[in-house]
């Protein structure tokens, strides 16, 4: 909601929606510290697409699901294109 706020220029609104997430990122955060080893990789390329997380939690998320080919598969040629996105945040484009 922000992007889209911010995208037709209302900044106060894109703002306001940011700092919404950021508060429920933070709380979503202190009992879930090691999530990016405890979730599968649906959310984990969720949360990291949602940029509300730092480079570290970047980093842990795609050695917990990336790396490993066996386990970073979707069935889904649809939420494929998710994950090239979320890789592509972390800077992994190879």
């Amino acid at each position: 909601m922000a992007w889209a706020a911010e995208s037709v220029g209302s900044q106060k609104t894109a703002r306001t929606f940011l700092d919404v997430a950021q508060r429920h990122t933070a709380r979503w955060l202190q009992p879930n510290e090691n999530w990016a080893g405890r979730y599968g990789i649906h959310a984990v390329t969720n949360l990291p697409r949602g940029q509300l997380v730092g480079a570290e939690a970047y980093e842990a998320a795609c050695k917990a699901v990336y790396t490993d080919r066996s386990t970073r598969s979707t069935n889904t040629p649809y939420f494929g294109t998710h994950v090239l996105n979320a890789l592509a945040l972390l800077g992994r484009h190879e």
